[in-house]
């Protein structure tokens, strides 16, 4: 069972890639994620949801840092 050469765990099934000097085995998912990033799918942005929280006020960091619960 060859290993993924970018995480590194062992796979049954890989996907062999050869770049002109050696030949390179990915798992599954390191394989689907390369070809996402080749074809420029994972540089898009639209449509993704922020998951940034609202900054909380000087107050509330003061309450948050002594352990004050509200």
């Amino acid at each position: 069972m060859p290993r993924c050469y970018s995480c590194g765990t062992f796979t049954k099934s890989p996907h062999r890639e050869f770049d002109g000097r050696a030949e390179r085995a990915y798992c599954d998912f390191c394989h689907a994620e390369r070809e996402w990033k080749l074809e420029g799918k994972l540089d898009e942005t639209a449509g993704l949801v922020s998951v940034d929280s609202p900054r909380l006020s000087w107050w509330e960091r003061v309450k948050q840092f002594l352990g004050i619960k509200p």
